[in-house]
């Protein structure tokens, strides 16, 4: 569904003749337009992708919290509530993405990739959930009656030894 909408989306941006992909790609390439468009724009994008990539990972491995915190963060959100851990993980790889579309390490900052660091803030306590707050086991049952016999072979109020034959009739 997304595919198509994507689709959509570039096909109604060249029927328009509205701004698309190419152009962004050269606003990135040319600072703004403030050079001239280049023949070849995909190929330069790649390298800087490349080149981003390895110096962000440079960087990340010198202060490595948040490359550790994305894994913790994501195994703790899919093992404590699984539905609710894969949309969270989407939502952070929207973050990469919108990173990885401005490969300048010029222009990275926090503001470009904050929606992956949603993942380490919410799935790291759920990680510590059970270290933190262990769950009691029967806490999510409904409580029955109080139970006052003592053994399996008594019966309430029917006296010591009575037993199973309690309340028959001889």
């Amino acid at each position: 569904m997304a595919a198509c909408g994507v689709a959509v989306t570039l096909l109604a941006a060249k029927v328009l003749g509205y701004p698309s992909e190419s152009e962004s790609l050269q606003d990135l390439l040319t600072a703004h337009f403030s050079r001239p468009d280049r023949n070849r724009p995909w190929p330069e994008f790649l390298d800087l992708e490349v080149n981003f990539w390895v110096e962000w990972l440079r960087r990340e491995l010198w202060q490595p919290f948040f490359p550790t915190a994305l894994p913790a963060g994501a195994w703790g959100a899919l093992r404590q509530r699984p539905a609710f851990g894969v949309f969270l993980v989407a939502g952070a790889l929207t973050g990469v993405l919108n990173q990885a579309g401005h490969p300048d390490i010029n222009i990275y900052g926090d503001r470009l990739i904050v929606l992956a660091w949603v993942l380490p803030v919410v799935g790291l306590p759920l990680l510590l959930e059970q270290v933190v707050r262990p769950r009691v086991r029967g806490l999510d049952t409904v409580p029955g009656p109080l139970r006052t016999d003592t053994g399996p072979n008594t019966a309430l109020g029917a006296g010591a030894g009575a037993g199973l034959n309690a309340g028959v009739a001889r």
